[in-house]
């Protein structure tokens, strides 16, 4: 079988080098993504409102057109006709009132009674955050260009009395219960929780404070401000998402009580992304009957390098939410993406602890990676992209590992828990039960305590040999940005995610400076920022470390989305 697939690659690899030669072409240094939704200039941040209606899509986003740094916030407008080609539109609410005159700051859209409703948070000259509403000024307008704020605004006028917050912003899609309207805000106390506070309607412009739904003390991720939170049902459960920690948004499952109108969480919990992925928002597709989320993917390099490109952020891929069979959520990107393809490769390769450089050379493109074998040995497995003699970003497959006797993984603990038996194995369920957990080690008693300890690690230490001590490790998918670039201020970090199984598949898109990695079965997800410096910087490479992979190899231009 190996001889059979060896003699497949000689024949694969002149069938690319042709492929190379005709499509291969110099890319610039250019950073500007153009396959992902951002602004003609200047600044974005939080989706805002999306929302379909009248056959057109809507995307609202926090925006500063004035300048790349964040501030100055009011709506910026984009709509389209399939979720994959975008028109841009002037903004839609800018701060011209009192209540709003430092700035118009996030929210969502809600249809009632056939009309559009949007709510955001305005912050008043003071500093003190309301919630207000506004409808269009023409509903015949198909693209529902100009928005008027309501009369009488604030309609959520400040944070509920009794709460000592620091912040109170970011109100969400309303839902229908009881015959009545219900929303959450986002909220917090400094140094204690964060929360989501309940308000109840009858006409949709006078909003009552219900109670707390829910808040930190009820999750091992605390907080203690809970931003642009979204609640909705979804295949016959309920998910409660806050964002949190300024970069990730996490879901959590669990039932909703409508007579009591209170959330009661399960197990089971985790991020849409383990990368740079924050203050995400989805809506429902009624034409599709399905539900897209949208996240912002902010820079990752310095203000000066910023204010020379004239622009900052961007929102990630639409992607499609689910749950899967094991009650987890996935995410992964719109099927009609795909509409955007123009194929360059479709291989299968049998790769041998080793690396083989694709002549595939591009800084805008598509890429899967279908894992039909792995042997035992594979200690790591993918792809590096935008690569040079220079440059390079590794995307990898860790496979799990352990118990591994006498070995540590020392450093990068997120807890230490004291167990009452000395077996290193049960250390593992603590470790899968946690979703940020991606490696462990056992010591024994006397070594880090009087008790026997797990330590749990939110990276993936290298094996170190240590007497007495077991480790294991998870399937772990890796964007190693170490030498994605020479340029002296950008984030180099690597970062990973923990996968529920064994490598399946990897799908990667690569669009100029964002990186966006789905694994497996879209449960374990990383986007991020790169900005290589060369112009040669735009090859793949396959890599294999330790035994051999058998894959099956797609590549894929992907051309622009704004006209």
């Amino acid at each position: 079988k190996m001889q059979k697939h060896t003699t497949q690659i000689i024949k694969n690899i002149y069938l690319i080098c042709i492929i190379g030669i005709i499509v291969g072409v110099e890319a610039d240094v250019d950073q500007r993504p153009r396959y992902h939704v951002m602004p003609t200039n200047a600044w974005m941040n939080d989706p805002n409102g999306p929302m379909f209606f009248n056959d057109i899509y809507h995307l609202f986003f926090q925006n500063n057109p004035e300048a790349p740094t964040f501030g100055d916030m009011r709506w910026g407008h984009v709509v389209s006709k399939d979720l994959v080609h975008w028109q841009h539109l002037p903004v839609a609410l800018n701060p011209d009132q009192t209540y709003d005159q430092n700035g118009v700051w996030s929210g969502s859209a809600t249809i009632v009674n056939g009309v559009p409703y949007l709510m955001y948070t305005g912050i008043a000259g003071d500093g003190n955050p309301s919630q207000e509403l506004a409808t269009p000024a023409d509903i015949s307008d198909p693209l529902l260009q100009n928005w008027t704020k309501y009369a009488a605004n604030p309609v959520v006028p400040g944070s509920p009395s009794g709460l000592s917050l620091d912040g109170f912003r970011d109100p969400t899609t309303a839902w229908v219960s009881q015959d009545s309207w219900y929303i959450l805000v986002g909220a917090g106390e400094s140094g204690k929780q964060g929360m989501v506070l309940l308000y109840e309607s009858q006409d949709f412009t006078t909003w009552n404070y219900v109670h707390q739904f829910f808040n930190s003390t009820n999750t091992s991720v605390s907080g203690d401000m809970w931003e642009c939170p979204d609640f909705y049902e979804l295949q016959g459960q309920y998910v409660l998402k806050v964002s949190v920690g300024s970069h990730h948004c996490m879901w959590r499952l669990g039932e909703y009580d409508e007579n009591l109108q209170v959330f009661s969480p399960s197990d089971n919990l985790g991020f849409y992304d383990y990368g740079n992925f924050y203050a995400s928002k989805t809506f429902e597709d009624t034409q599709q009957n399905r539900r897209i989320l949208w996240g912002w993917v902010d820079e990752e390099d310095s203000q000066d390098s910023i204010n020379e490109r004239g622009w900052a952020g961007m929102q990630s891929l639409p992607r499609v939410v689910t749950i899967t069979e094991q009650n987890q959520v996935s995410v992964l990107p719109l099927p009609e993406l795909s509409s955007l393809r123009t194929p360059l490769l479709a291989t299968e390769m049998v790769i041998s602890d080793n690396d083989y450089a694709l002549p595939i050379f591009s800084d805008q493109f598509e890429m899967i990676i279908d894992i039909q074998e792995i042997t035992e040995q594979v200690q790591t497995m993918g792809v590096k992209v935008r690569t040079s003699a220079q440059e390079g970003t590794y995307i990898y497959f860790l496979t799990a590992l352990g118990p591994l006797n006498n070995t540590d993984m020392p450093g990068s603990d997120i807890q230490g828990i004291s167990i009452s038996e000395e077996n290193p194995d049960l250390c593992v369920p603590l470790c899968e039960s946690n979703f940020l957990c991606l490696a462990w080690t056992y010591t024994p008693p006397g070594m880090e305590g009087p008790t026997a300890m797990c330590f749990l690690k939110g990276a993936t230490p290298d094996p170190t040999p240590k007497n007495g001590c077991v480790s294991g490790r998870k399937n772990v998918v890796t964007v190693d940005r170490s030498d994605s670039t020479l340029a002296p201020d950008a984030n180099l970090g690597i970062v990973q995610a923990a996968c529920s199984s064994e490598p399946e598949r990897l799908q990667i898109f690569v669009d100029h400076s964002v990186v966006e990695v789905f694994a497996n079965d879209g449960t374990c997800n990383i986007v991020t920022r790169i900005y290589p410096e060369f112009p040669e910087s735009n090859g793949i490479k396959m890599m294999v470390i330790g035994g051999s992979a058998s894959v099956y190899i797609q590549v894929f231009n992907i051309s622009d989305i704004f006209q």
